[in-house]
């Protein structure tokens, strides 16, 4: 299976699952919790099946990111990035966790995300993309589902 026929699978699964009669009240330790552990799911690559179109995105987002290279070319960059983009809003304690790089490492990305205008701090603490990040993740073809 393909990242494409899965992301259509759940958000159909979405679409058909009834409305409960009292609502799941989240508190934003669950949300956080919920975020994470999505994601930890989807960077379950070995799941994915590969073609020769996966070849030519890839070729496409290097030539997109080439803009970004102080940011991009450091590994798991780019992971970072998604996992903002696709949790709108995430605690930089659980992007650490699902990363699991060297806190220095981890805090180098962070800072030059920061300085190419890519991700903000909101006055919570929360890591989020700016209007210029949401360009960049559109342009790489992101999907918010989360």
């Amino acid at each position: 299976m393909n990242y494409q026929a899965e992301l259509n699978a759940r958000l159909e699964a979405v679409r058909q699952m009834p409305i409960a009669d009292e609502p799941i009240r989240l508190g934003e330790d669950n949300t956080h919790e919920m975020i994470t552990n999505e994601l930890f799911q989807e960077f379950n690559l070995s799941k994915y099946d590969l073609d020769e179109t996966d070849i030519l995105r890839a070729i496409k987002i290097e030539s997109i990111l080439e803009r970004y290279d102080g940011v991009f070319r450091k590994h798991y960059a780019l992971k970072m990035f998604y996992s903002i983009a696709k949790a709108g809003v995430i605690m930089p304690i659980n992007l650490q966790e699902l990363i699991n790089r060297p806190q220095g490492m981890f805090d180098m990305i962070l800072h030059r995300m920061h300085e190419s205008n890519l991700i903000f701090t909101t006055n919570l603490g929360e890591l989020e993309l700016t209007d210029e990040g949401k360009s960049l993740a559109a342009r790489l073809g992101v999907d918010i589902f989360i």
